[in-house]
C-alpha cells in the first residue's frame, strides 16, 4: 500500500467559533467523510496537532490514535449514534466479566479479584445488576441491567462515545469501559483485568509471540483511548 507523504511543513490547533480546528501550514485538515477536523476540546486539538506534527516523511494514521477517534466520533457517531449505543447494549448482554471459568480453582479465585469488585460496581454505580455464571453457555442478563447500561451509554457525548465504544471493543467489556470513563479504573487496571485468562495461561504454559503481540496491540490501544478521555474530560 503506498503511504502518503509528508506534504506540510508543521501542523497547528487554531480555534474557530468555539472550537479548534487542525491546521496543516494554515490548510484545514478534513475528517474522511469530507468534514472539517475540529473538535470543541482546547487540550484534544492541541494533542491533535501535535500527533501530526510527530510525523515523519510519510502520514502514517496508525500513529494517531487521537485523530482516529476525533475522525470517528465526527464523521460516523455524529450521523448515526443508534447504532453505536446498539453495539455497546449488545456487549452488555455478553460482558467478559460475566463468564468466569469452571476451573481449575486458581484462575478462578483470580477472576473473582479483578471481577467481582466490578460487578458490585456495576450494581451500584450504573444500577446494572449483571448475572455471573461459569462456562462460555449464554446467560440471559436480566432486561433492567442492560437498559441501564443502554440509558447510561446514551447520554455519552458523540467523543465520548468514540472513546467507550472503543475501549469496550478492545476489552469485550462495557462494564470495563464506562469503569475507565468513569475513573473507577485505570487503563492499566482495565487492560490487566480482561487479561486475566491469557496471563493465567501464560504463566502456565509459556508465552505464545503471536498472543503477546496481539496483546501488546491492545494494550497500546486502551491508553491511547484513555489520553483521549482525559483530555476531554
Amino acid at each position: 500500500m503506498t503511504k502518503a507523504r509528508r506534504f506540510y511543513e508543521s501542523a497547528t490547533a487554531v480555534e474557530i467559533a468555539g472550537n479548534w480546528a487542525i491546521q496543516l501550514d494554515g490548510r484545514p485538515v478534513r475528517t474522511p467523510g469530507g468534514v472539517p477536523l475540529q473538535v470543541p476540546y482546547n487540550k484534544l486539538g492541541q494533542a491533535m496537532a501535535q500527533e501530526w506534527d510527530a510525523q515523519g516523511d510519510d502520514i502514517n494514521p496508525a500513529t494517531m490514535p487521537l485523530c482516529g477517534l476525533a475522525n470517528a466520533a465526527i464523521g460516523r457517531i455524529a450521523s448515526d449514534r443508534t447504532v453505536f449505543i446498539d453495539q455497546l447494549s449488545h456487549y452488555a448482554k455478553s460482558d467478559l466479566i460475566c463468564y468466569w471459568a469452571d476451573e481449575p480453582e486458581d484462575l478462578v479465585s483470580r477472576q473473582g479479584e479483578v471481577w467481582q469488585p466490578l460487578l458490585n460496581w456495576a450494581g451500584s454505580a450504573l444500577g446494572a445488576h449483571l448475572t455471573a455464571t461459569s462456562g462460555v453457555i449464554h446467560v440471559d442478563q436480566p432486561a433492567e441491567a442492560i437498559q441501564a447500561i443502554t440509558a447510561k451509554v446514551g447520554r455519552l457525548n458523540d467523543f465520548e462515545l468514540a472513546a467507550v465504544t472503543d475501549i469496550a471493543t478492545s476489552l469485550s467489556s462495557v462494564v470495563m469501559a464506562l469503569a475507565v470513563y468513569h475513573g473507577q479504573l485505570s487503563a492499566v487496571a482495565a487492560y490487566d483485568a480482561a487479561m486475566v485468562d491469557e496471563h493465567y495461561q501464560a504463566e502456565k504454559w509459556g508465552e505464545d509471540k503471536e498472543a503477546l503481540d496481539r496483546q501488546r496491540q491492545i494494550k497500546v490501544d486502551v491508553l491511547a483511548t484513555a489520553t483521549f478521555l482525559e483530555l476531554i474530560q
